[in-house]
């Protein structure tokens, strides 16, 4: 019966004018593809407006990657790739960003600016419970950026290129215990800045 309901769920989701797709391994590695979950049953990806991605290989499970220029919302939460660029493609349309309790440091390292598109209209970009490296080079290019947040992740030290998101709303460093350093002029130079949150953060 569980199976029924969630065939049912995907094909009324994969009809609907905001198509979302929501992607899961189960408890047991069951499913689809060797626990790969309803994948193989949305076949509009293109059309997709929101997905998210929760216990997944990206390499092993759409190694062809998935072509999605109406994607607004993309969140991968403990998932793993070589190359996260190489599984989405065409995401000109990206709004809100979210890497939740995974290791992005060799990603943001390796990359000037966000792979998965043009970060043209990215709004909210969340980096939470992650293992951070340099994301200076990141933040750098993200003018729209309004919400940021790092809670509970590995940062020992916040970008200075904050700086210059001059339509920041709202930063979250909350429960960032590594965290012991805020450069210069950051947070000042925030004109716009409406909410800032660092609970229990520099405890180290």
């Amino acid at each position: 019966m569980h199976d029924v309901v969630r065939d049912v769920a995907i094909s009324i989701a994969s009809k609907d004018p905001h198509r979302f797709m929501v992607i899961s391994v189960d408890a047991k590695g069951e499913g689809g593809g060797g626990g790969w979950l309803g994948v193989q049953k949305v076949t509009n990806q293109e059309h997709c407006s929101a997905i998210s991605l929760i216990d997944v290989k990206l390499d092993e499970n759409i190694p062809d990657g998935l072509e999605c220029p109406k994607l607004e919302l993309l969140q991968l939460k403990n998932s793993s790739s070589s190359e996260y660029s190489n599984h989405f493609k065409r995401l000109k349309e990206l709004k809100v960003l979210a890497f939740l309790g995974m290791d992005v440091s060799s990603y943001f390292a390796l990359k000037r600016s966000l792979a998965l598109g043009e970060p043209k209209y990215l709004h909210t970009l969340c980096l939470e419970d992650c293992k951070l490296g340099d994301i200076s080079h990141v933040i750098g290019v993200l003018e729209k950026l309004e919400i940021l947040s790092f809670a509970r992740s590995e940062i020992s030290k916040l970008p200075k290129e904050i700086r210059d998101l001059q339509r920041l709303r709202i930063l979250d460093a909350t429960d960032c215990k590594g965290l012991e350093e805020i450069p210069h002029g950051v947070l000042s130079n925030l004109t716009r800045l409406e909410e800032l949150y660092m609970a229990k953060s520099f405890l180290n």
